[in-house]
């Protein structure tokens, strides 16, 4: 699958709340995650997601990675008007 993605350039870092499978999108956690993402060299746009030793790389193609930017945004913009 190639190098790993802190060989290939500058990657975006976040800790994030992970959820068990069995909670909801409401259910908070205590397990913390780091989340890397970045180009492949394969042409495709990896999230990478690492907790407790478990590593889950999930690979999208562009257009699949700008829908998933837009839900990400349109969250975000919800999220935003319910702290209003």
């Amino acid at each position: 699958m190639g190098a790993p993605l802190a060989k290939r350039g500058p990657s975006r870092y976040a800790t994030l709340h992970m959820m068990e499978a069995a909670m909801g999108i409401n259910s908070e956690s205590d397990i913390e995650a780091n989340l890397q993402i970045g180009p492949t060299d394969q042409g495709m746009v990896r999230l990478y997601v690492e907790a407790r030793g478990v590593e889950i790389p999930m690979d999208f193609t562009p257009d699949e990675a700008r829908d998933i930017a837009a839900e990400i945004e349109a969250a975000a913009r919800a999220a935003s008007a319910r702290k209003s």
